[in-house]
């Protein structure tokens, strides 16, 4: 999954972060179970050949009960488990895995990719960057020219994910949540001749 990181195209690394938002979304509204991943980061996303993604090594992933009618996941309380800088602070603290704890993964993976930066305290130096008014300077070059505006809303996003409490965080199967990455997506899959400029 260097790939991600290393050179691979804008508009792919959108449709890779948009396929693996659908890959969790999918286990997460699973009923009357919802299966939480526990280690995602980078190199559990596999690539193939047409760099399309999966999402891999459910080594550690847990089911959990759904509450009736609701959104919410019963916590499921187990031995902290998963990968440093990804992991959840709350799960590591409490032992209490919920969908939020794989929505926090999440937001690490997608400054990683957006930035090329994979340092264990990402959200930490993007975080100073927002505050410097600095995010463009953080996207990574060699994936090519951002559209700059949407990026933007995408960085704050996943500094969204990467909240310490819970209950700030997106909820990854809302499409309200997640129209910043939608609309890079779109744009990613627009025609390839179109130029999108700064501000649209």
């Amino acid at each position: 999954m260097d790939g991600l990181s290393k050179g691979l195209p804008w508009r792919d690394r959108i449709r890779i972060l948009s396929e693996q938002r659908s890959a969790l979304a999918h286990l997460h509204s699973s009923r009357p179970h919802a299966i939480i991943h526990a280690d995602l980061k980078l190199t559990n996303i596999l690539l193939d050949g047409g760099n399309s993604s999966r999402l891999g090594d459910f080594g550690t992933a847990r089911v959990v009960q759904m509450k009736p009618l609701e959104e919410d996941t019963i916590c499921r309380r187990t031995n902290p488990m998963g990968t440093m800088g990804y992991m959840d602070p709350v799960f590591f603290t409490t032992g209490e895995l919920t969908a939020e704890s794989d929505v926090y993964a999440f937001g690490v993976v997608i400054l990683q990719v957006l930035t090329g930066l994979l340092d264990l305290n990402i959200a930490e130096q993007v975080q100073e960057a927002v505050k410097m008014d600095a995010v463009h300077g953080l996207l990574d070059a060699s994936a090519g020219n951002w559209p700059g505006v949407q990026a933007e809303r995408l960085v704050r996003l996943a500094l969204r994910c990467c909240n310490m409490e819970r209950k700030r965080r997106p909820t990854i199967t809302s499409d309200a949540d997640w129209r910043p990455l939608d609309i890079l997506r779109t744009m990613a899959t627009g025609s390839k001749s179109r130029k999108w400029s700064q501000g649209s």
